[in-house]
């Protein structure tokens, strides 16, 4: 049986230089999008406004490096994806 909060998610460009696009449209019910570095600290944070099907976040002042993108759902972290900004 599968959870229908657990859809998937898409982000690109891969890799991020000024904008990433967290492409949202499977979560159902996602509530925002946060972007945490390698030690788990979090940078970023957007919330989603309802109906949104693509998040865009600024990460043009974020380091060269791999970064996660947490996806939340009614509050809990439903998906967690890696991208590596340049």
């Amino acid at each position: 049986v599968s959870d229908p909060i657990n859809g998937d998610i898409s982000i690109y460009p891969i890799p991020a230089k000024d904008v990433l696009n967290v492409n949202i449209e499977f979560v159902e019910n996602a509530s925002s999008v946060e972007i945490y570095n390698v030690v788990g600290q979090k940078l970023k944070s957007v919330t989603i406004q309802d109906g949104s099907k693509v998040a865009s976040i600024a990460v043009s002042d974020l380091k060269k490096g791999v970064y996660f993108v947490r996806v939340y759902s009614n509050g809990k972290d439903v998906i967690t994806k890696t991208f590596t900004k340049e």
